[in-house]
């Protein structure tokens, strides 16, 4: 086995929050994110191994060079912290609103940005404490079809507070969501732009 192929397995195992993980990080669908969720040293780590590295996303085409060789620090990633753990996490739902969003005819898919589907997704997770996987599938489309600021709509807050983990339905997420009907989501979109708060 080469220098290079046991820097790169090695790379592959590091310590997540509370277990070890294999992290898949060459994966396109993964790599397209993670100089949001990584500092230049670890993105580094990751790639100090390669002259370059080129690959092809939905969203484009991205390329990463290795710059300045005598800055580049060897020392891997071993261990993350439970911000970057939470956004490693949060990929795959992004990934799939990524891709169900180019079936929702509201949405104008030239202006879909994965990296914004994660901060997105993010969000409703910090912010709004939603954590259920299909709550957040939800909450990342609805962030596509309505924009990104969409909780703050009255109508929108006004729906969750009647719907929302209210007993006797106890509905979560998706279900009080359901409530707003097609026909609303133009003018909540319109309103939120009105004010600057849906882009």
């Amino acid at each position: 086995m080469s220098c290079t192929e046991k820097k790169f397995k090695k790379s592959l195992v590091f310590e997540d929050i509370e277990s070890k993980i294999l992290f898949r990080w060459y994966d396109p669908r993964v790599m397209t994110y993670l100089d949001d969720i990584f500092n230049e040293h670890q993105m580094n780590s990751l790639l100090g191994s390669f002259i370059q590295w080129q690959f092809i996303h939905p969203s484009g085409y991205f390329q990463w060079k290795h710059i300045g060789q005598n800055k580049l620090q060897s020392k891997a990633i071993t261990q993350i912290n439970g911000q970057q753990s939470l956004a490693l996490d949060l990929i795959e739902i992004a990934n799939i609103v990524f891709k169900k969003s180019h079936e929702i005819e509201q949405v104008d898919v030239s202006k879909l940005k994965p990296k914004q589907i994660l901060k997105n997704i993010y969000q409703g997770h910090e912010q709004f404490k939603i954590t259920k996987y299909t709550d957040l599938l939800s909450y990342g489309l609805y962030a596509e079809v309505l924009g990104k600021n969409f909780m703050m709509h009255p109508y929108i807050i006004e729906i969750l507070k009647l719907n929302w983990g209210v007993q006797p339905d106890d509905h979560d997420f998706m279900n009080a969501m359901n409530y707003i009907s097609t026909d609303d989501w133009v003018l909540i979109r319109q309103d939120l732009e009105n004010y600057n708060l849906g882009i």
